[in-house]
């Protein structure tokens, strides 16, 4: 799953508007004069579709794994303790159980922070399912020699979508379908218009209302403005192909279009249809596959129309044979060559073990290896079945001090664009990981 365009949360330093409005993050320790008094606890929230889940538990530990506290999550799905810089904090999340199925002692979901800081609110939001759900009618005007029509939208972090069937030239006269909606009743739209794959055009509706059922008729009041064909040239890619995705965001709505070609001598050109940008936030997301690794180069604030990139220099370390120690609670893998990650992040899944289904972490980058918190009675054990769900590492602006207090925000985790213009590198690695016996 790639960090930024799958379910990724979006913030913006420039213009004000955000995909989700997060608080400002808090004075670093090193801004505080000395007579301020002692450094602010580390504070973690944990929501559910943004309501606050009351009762669950967080472990906070040093970073020896020393223990600090345990505490249980407050009305306001929040706990709050004070410790050294260095450590980890732990929500300890139940698994949801299926109606008629009851285990002899409930699975949980880990989900760590590591490296933390004085002064850090860690969010975490498990956005599974949309509190409710809609739908409604959707109608625009034609687009010559359209032959189909999708329709995007987003309500925080969740997705809506919809398509449009276009006029037949009898009944339907104007293209029309049905849109879901998952728990808003206002989003910025947009409609893509293409003819046999290929984008023709767009239509941008930001704060559309709607209400269920509701025929939305747009034919009369809005247009679609015709796309733009941009030119991608790459050089330096240590790839047999290349990928590119140009994505738009507003206030709460992303829309995407892709292309791809194949290398030849390291080099690579090709043209693609792209929405025109009008007052959106644009990216390129440029990638290839080198066999187990997925590398991304991902630059914002691009200008709308064609995009050159030199690749050299601008991978991340490919990951090799990853494995999990028993003994330490380790996962290693031997680091190639390449620019310097800032952090990685992992997720490991345990099957079979009572009480431990999924273990995630973010963490500084190290080198070949991501250690895990020794926290009694949640370790897992060498009779599970395991797993790599998502082993990943990044370069970002600000490093992992910008994007720590967001890292498991959503189900998808994280991506954070600081200023106007950006560059982050993104590396994932897909496959399962070996098991290495416990040594205790």
């Amino acid at each position: 799953m790639k960090w930024l365009f799958a379910l990724s949360i979006f913030a913006f330093a420039c213009g004000g508007d955000k995909l989700r409005h997060l608080p400002d993050a808090p004075p670093s320790i090193d801004a505080l004069s000395a007579d301020a008094g002692p450094p602010p606890p580390v504070t973690v929230t944990i929501t559910n579709n943004g309501a606050p889940q009351v009762g669950v538990t967080a472990i906070f530990t040093n970073a020896d794994s020393s223990p600090v506290a345990m505490l249980q999550t407050d009305a306001n799905g929040t706990a709050s303790q004070a410790m050294a810089a260095g450590g980890f904090v732990t929500a300890v999340v139940p698994v949801p159980i299926l109606a008629g199925f009851v285990p002899a002692a409930p699975p949980y979901d880990l989900y760590t922070w590591a490296g933390v800081k004085p002064g850090d609110r860690l969010v975490f939001d498990e956005s599974v399912q949309p509190p409710t759900q809609l739908s409604f009618t959707l109608i625009t005007p034609v687009v010559a020699n359209a032959t189909s029509y999708s329709v995007s939208l987003l309500c925080g972090n969740l997705g809506g979508y919809g398509s449009l069937t276009p006029p037949d030239g009898s009944d339907t006269l104007l293209p029309t379908g049905t849109v879901i909606a998952p728990g808003c009743t206002t989003a910025d739209v947009i409609v893509g218009a293409y003819a046999s794959g290929t984008l023709l055009a767009t239509l941008y509706h930001p704060a559309l209302a709607f209400a269920q059922d509701q025929t939305v008729d747009l034919s009369a009041t809005d247009h679609y403005v015709a796309a733009v064909s941009a030119t991608y040239t790459y050089a330096n890619v240590p790839s047999t192909s290349v990928s590119a995705q140009f994505t738009l965001v507003s206030s709460n709505v992303l829309f995407e279009a892709s292309a791809s070609s194949a290398v030849d001598g390291g080099s690579a050109t090709f043209a693609a249809a792209q929405p025109a940008t009008g007052m959106l936030a644009a990216f390129v997301d440029s990638g290839y596959t080198d066999g187990q690794n997925s590398h991304d180069v991902v630059d914002w604030g691009v200008a709308n129309g064609n995009y050159t990139l030199d690749f050299a220099g601008q991978s991340l370390p490919d990951i090799g044979a990853p494995s999990f120690d028993y003994g330490s609670d380790q996962l290693t893998w031997t680091a190639g060559s390449g620019a310097p990650p800032d952090l990685a992040l992992a997720s490991l899944l345990f099957s079979g073990d009572p009480d431990v289904h999924q273990w995630t972490i973010a963490a500084p980058y190290a080198a070949g290896s991501l250690q895990l918190p020794l926290l009694a009675g949640y370790m897992p054990a060498t009779t599970d079945t395991l797993q790599i769900e998502e082993l990943e590492t990044a370069q970002l602006p600000g490093g992992y001090d910008a994007v720590r207090d967001y890292a498991l925000a959503a189900d998808a985790y994280f991506f954070v664009a600081d200023g106007a213009t950006g560059r982050a590198l993104l590396e994932s690695y897909s496959a399962e990981v070996s098991s290495v016996a416990r040594r205790r």
